[in-house]
């Protein structure tokens, strides 16, 4: 199975964590993979994925990298890469975190010429954080699977939590596991509504896509 992910701004992005988990469950429902555990190739590389229950899936998310840390539009700031680039700021309280005044000033920062991903995160204990999300391309979201993955990475490096977090966000819980620098999580995928389009391609017929 390959994937590839377009943002809301037509941009593409390398890797999307909520995304694979879709298309994990998308292709066993429609019997495009025989199996339940299988891989699928994206632009950051071949993860595996295996699909745990009627609606919950498991995946590879990345070998982490923590980058430099730094200071932007008044906030302390951890870089991480996770296939796709992500930095990390903790808060207090994230209701008032200046989520869509500085994400937007950070995401197209010089400093990142292919843009950024921005976690705002507050520790809710060792094996627990909530995590608000500023994301390149589409601004802020109800989650981010690598976004939720870099903001545990980042902690942990921080001494904050375990290796084993749940992490809050506006759309749901994630569950983020490290084994060293490598990142997994586990999380629901579930329909929301199911469509039909027309793809065109240079001068080939028409497909039918459902989904």
């Amino acid at each position: 199975v390959r994937m590839r992910y377009y943002n809301a701004d037509g941009g593409i992005a390398e890797m999307c964590g909520n995304g694979i988990r879709c298309v994990a469950r998308y292709a066993v429902d429609r019997g495009l993979v025989d199996e339940r555990s299988f891989s699928i190739h994206t632009d950051a590389g071949t993860f595996p994925v295996t699909l745990v229950g009627d609606d919950r899936v498991k995946t590879y998310l990345a070998r982490s990298a923590s980058g430099s840390t730094m200071e932007l539009s008044g906030l302390d700031l951890q870089a991480v890469d996770m296939g796709n680039p992500h930095v990390v700021t903790f808060v207090d309280d994230l209701d008032s975190a200046p989520v869509t005044s500085a994400g937007p000033e950070i995401e197209t920062h010089t400093t990142f010429p292919d843009k950024t991903n921005v976690e705002f995160v507050r520790i809710d204990g060792h094996d627990r954080i909530s995590v608000r999300t500023w994301e390149r391309g589409v601004g802020e979201t109800y989650a981010c699977g690598t976004g939720a993955g870099a903001a545990v990475v980042a902690a942990h490096k921080s001494g904050l939590v375990g290796t084993e977090v749940n992490v809050g966000l506006l759309g749901g819980d994630l569950s983020i596991r490290l084994e060293g620098d490598d990142v997994w999580q586990e999380g629901p995928a579930e329909y929301v509504f199911r469509g039909s389009t027309t793809l065109l391609e240079g001068d080939r017929q028409p497909d039918l896509l459902e989904a």
